[in-house]
């Protein structure tokens, strides 16, 4: 099932709501969240949903997105099914520490514990920027047990992401041309050695300090992993219970796209941000996109 076919199936005042306290939760800004705001700014997703029923969805690569963790603030990712199947055979964790457990490593055995975790780890992309029509056209992922719940705030994760450059196709379309603006003058730019940088500048007078990764940023970076290879796990291994007949179980390569079949459900997950000013959804009224 793809994007725009979920979105078709849910009820649009719900899954609005659902993005505005998603919006909210994930808003780092100083931002006052009123009763008039919270009208606007969930009337501002609702018609984002209804403008995205009307596009035409435009298959470019052969992608899903998956639910990157679990709890009050699901992520969505974004992975090439090539990844996916590679990693559903060679990503193997032997063990999934829990906080306390990883609190009694040395910091040298956390990052050795995390490298090990990481190997054969499927790469998750951007896709903020991306056209909204390609991501209508891109398959979803989500295990069978997922609760109507957890289909709204997945969904929301991938609605606010999609929206964060703005709600209405003329502010998405702009901030796509902004950024191929600024990626030309970059690769247009004379670059040169940072070494030589670093002498032109005078800096190579100043001590150079070392940088130097927090214990806690390490386990927090263990347990994200271990959360999505677990997520990992209960999208397709239910895909597999599902559709295979006791006894004829088979290497998840031979499967050849699992999202095809009717499993629902980046990179980068959007994390705590706060939105650019003209991007913000209760800026909009009720002009079309």
């Amino acid at each position: 099932m793809t994007l725009q076919e979920a979105l078709r199936q849910a009820d649009v005042q719900k899954l609005a709501a659902a993005t505005y306290e998603y919006h909210r939760a994930a808003d780092s800004g100083p931002t006052v969240y009123d009763e008039k705001r919270c009208h606007g700014v969930t009337k501002a997703y609702s018609d984002f949903i209804q403008r995205l029923l009307t596009l035409s969805p435009k298959k470019e690569d052969e992608q899903c997105l998956l639910p990157d963790n679990e709890g009050p603030f699901m992520t969505a990712a974004l992975y090439l099914y090539s990844d996916v199947r590679a990693a559903l055979v060679q990503w193997q964790l032997e063990r999934c520490y829990t906080k306390t457990e990883l609190q009694h490593f040395s910091t040298a055995e956390l990052k050795a514990i995390r490298q090990t975790q990481q190997q054969h780890q499927p790469d998750s992309y951007a896709y903020t920027f991306e056209p909204w029509e390609n991501m209508l056209a891109v398959d979803i992922c989500w295990p069978y047990d997922f609760s109507e719940d957890e289909k709204l705030q997945f969904l929301a994760a991938v609605l606010y992401e999609i929206s964060f450059c703005g709600v209405t196709l003329e502010e998405h379309r702009r901030a796509l041309a902004e950024m191929e603006d600024e990626w030309q003058a970059v690769k247009d730019a004379q670059t040169y050695p940072f070494d030589e940088f670093r002498r032109e500048m005078g800096w190579d007078a100043l001590p150079k300090r070392a940088v130097t990764e927090k214990r806690e940023d390490i386990v927090k970076s263990i347990l994200a992993i271990q959360q999505t290879y677990k997520m990992f796990q209960r999208v397709f291994e239910s895909a597999l219970s599902g559709h295979l007949h006791e006894g004829t179980r088979r290497n998840p390569c031979d499967i050849p796209r699992f999202a095809g079949m009717h499993i629902l459900g980046p990179g980068r997950p959007p994390g705590h941000r706060s939105r650019p000013d003209s991007a913000d959804p209760a800026s909009v009224g009720n002009e079309a996109g």
